[in-house]
């Protein structure tokens, strides 16, 4: 079988999987309005669920011919992946406000279940099979039980996946995985927000992320080098910078 056939394959049946935790009859949502596309490199962004309807979290998100979003839900299997942006705590949307996107960077998000380990394994699938190869995972969407994402991450070596991470908790089940990147911050919260949205900038501002052919591993391996490079600036800073 080939390659591009075998991973069509696990994706499905990942999907499958998740299908079976999804709610039999999906909540209501708010349907999104028309955008443009921000362009830059494709990134996928594994979420609880962002305010799509409003238009300083939408306007890094990834739009197709029609301006429609390139986005999906695992848990209510449809392309509405939304959630309520909440005043009391930093959530996905705090992210898209740090990241100057516009040009750079084009947010894929997937909508995934913390306490159903499979739809994050799914997410992977569904993301494996768009413009993506950089996938971004908030500290607030890792599972605990962490052997699903591990099958994933080891299936999908194309894809490089940064998990922002609590410098005050290593030794983390995936950190020993050649295509992950940990990103650390002194908090889980806020802060590791802040540290993913740098990361995210310095692989939307590399020309070789562009490169279809890079694999995870090579990918993990650039960005390593430019993080040594380039500390995260504290929390409240907008990463508004021109690329280097």
């Amino acid at each position: 079988m080939a390659l591009h056939d075998r991973i069509g394959s696990i994706a499905l049946a990942l999907l499958l999987t998740c299908a079976a935790a999804a709610a039999q009859s999906p909540r209501t949502k708010p349907q999104p309005s028309i955008g443009v596309d921000p362009g830059g490199t494709a990134i996928g962004l594994l979420t609880t669920g962002i305010d799509y309807t409003r238009p300083e979290f939408a306007r890094c998100l990834a739009r197709d011919g029609e301006g429609r979003l390139i986005a999906w839900d695992i848990v209510d299997r449809d392309p509405l992946p939304f959630g309520p942006a909440s005043a009391k705590a930093f959530d996905e949307n705090t992210l898209l406000l740090a990241v100057n996107c516009v040009g750079r960077a084009r947010i894929i998000p997937v909508r995934v279940d913390p306490f159903v380990p499979a739809t994050i394994s799914a997410a992977l699938a569904f993301l494996s099979r768009t413009p993506a190869r950089v996938i971004v995972m908030p500290a607030r969407v890792t599972p605990d039980d962490w052997r699903p994402f591990r099958a994933a991450a080891i299936e999908f070596l194309h894809l490089h996946i940064l998990i922002a991470v609590s410098a005050k908790a290593p030794g983390h089940p995936p950190s020993d995985l050649a295509n992950i990147t940990m990103i650390a911050a002194e908090s889980a919260d806020g802060a590791s927000l802040v540290a993913l949205a740098r990361a995210v900038e310095l692989v939307a501002c590399n020309e070789s992320e562009k490169n279809s052919s890079l694999t995870g591993a090579q990918s993990a391996a650039v960005l390593a080098e430019q993080l040594t490079r380039s500390p995260t600036p504290p929390i409240g800073i907008h990463l508004q910078q021109k690329c280097l």
